[in-house]
């Protein structure tokens, strides 16, 4: 689990945003993110939804609340995420 950070007006492709991990995140290759640990990522914006790339290679794949891949755009800006 993760949440944005801070508030989004208009995003736009290849925007960053900051991510903050609500729980420990452990990936295969980079070892472990502890819980609080920020970070800043490009989103990119494809069919209304957000995808950003987290930098873990494929070992991370961000989902909405819904287990849907990617962020509805109208959510990031609503701040629902």
């Amino acid at each position: 689990m993760a949440h944005v950070n801070g508030k989004i007006k208009n995003f736009q492709d290849g925007d960053m945003v900051t991510i903050v991990l609500d729980e420990d995140l452990q990936t295969s290759n980079y070892g472990l993110s502890f819980k609080g640990y920020s970070f800043g990522v490009q989103g990119w914006i494809i069919d209304d939804r957000v995808f950003f790339k987290l930098g873990y290679d494929h070992d991370v794949t961000l989902l909405d609340l819904d287990k849907q891949k990617g962020v509805l755009l109208t959510d990031l800006l609503a701040k629902n995420v």
